[in-house]
């Protein structure tokens, strides 16, 4: 029903004025909405950041103000990033499951960047950040000079052994396998193993042989091999004088003792 107003024409009559209220708060709710997801997209998908040399990707999934991501390096060591988005900003934790450390670290999105800030955990640094990690989308990570950025260890230079063994006491049987690793200052590598075993009081040794040889090179206390294929990364790796540890993105690890 229409109502005439007191100035000629027609006026709105209250469920006119109820509806049309009703209309433009459903209007502004989803229009609400569509901005939430649509900001919501833009966090969540695959971004890679480079670190001294190193390539890292992150896959993040955003669900409602929660995101969850998983930053991998080359070797396959795994970090998590945990937070809660508002907006262009996110603030969270960010943690290693090998070791369960974890630290508190903020994100902020921009114009076709994520930026990751890992926190300090000393009150007296004032949160500052102990890391700062930009990551862009596939294919838009800005160029670097990987050959500047890549060098030979010269800690990792020499010959270095590892021995594995193993006994089956109920079959009298034993098994022992000698590795040998040469690196070499002008980039090349070789590998040997040679083995020994017994069996039932009867034993016998193996020559020793050639595994693999290749080059090799370093970035950031990660060791990368190319045996004709490419460069590929082999492990991360912790080095003193007298010994060599690899630790594998599966959190495996080999301890080797220098030789020479």
């Amino acid at each position: 029903m229409q109502v005439r107003s007191r100035y000629g024409g027609f006026a709105m009559n209250p469920f006119q004025r109820v509806s049309l209220c009703f209309l433009a708060s459903v209007s502004f709710l989803m229009s609400a909405a569509a901005q939430e997801q649509a900001l919501g997209s833009a966090w969540a998908g695959t971004w890679e950041a480079e670190a001294n040399g190193t390539r890292l990707v992150m896959e993040s999934q955003v669900a409602g103000e929660w995101l969850n991501a998983r930053i991998t390096d080359p070797t396959g060591y795994t970090y998590l990033v945990e937070a809660t988005v508002a907006g262009t900003d996110a603030q969270g934790v960010f943690s290693d499951p090998q070791t369960g450390a974890r630290l508190d670290c903020t994100l902020r999105l921009g114009a076709g960047q994520l930026t990751l800030s890992v926190l300090s955990p000393a009150p007296s640094q004032g949160q500052q950040p102990l890391l700062e990690l930009n990551f862009y989308p596939p294919g838009s990570l800005p160029e670097t000079n990987t050959a500047q950025s890549s060098k030979l260890d010269p800690a990792l230079v020499g010959t270095w052994m590892r021995t594995e063994s193993s006994t089956d006491p109920a079959a009298n049987f034993s098994f022992v396998v000698q590795w040998t690793l040469i690196l070499n200052a002008d980039g090349t590598f070789s590998q040997y193993s040679k083995s020994a075993g017994g069996i039932l009081g009867t034993t016998g040794a193996g020559q020793g042989q050639l595994v693999a040889q290749g080059n090799w090179k370093t970035e950031q206390k990660v060791l990368w091999t190319n045996t004709g294929t490419g460069f590929q990364p082999f492990s991360r790796y912790l080095v003193d004088a007298q010994n060599m540890m690899f630790v594998f993105g599966d959190d495996s690890r080999q301890l080797w003792s220098r030789a020479y």
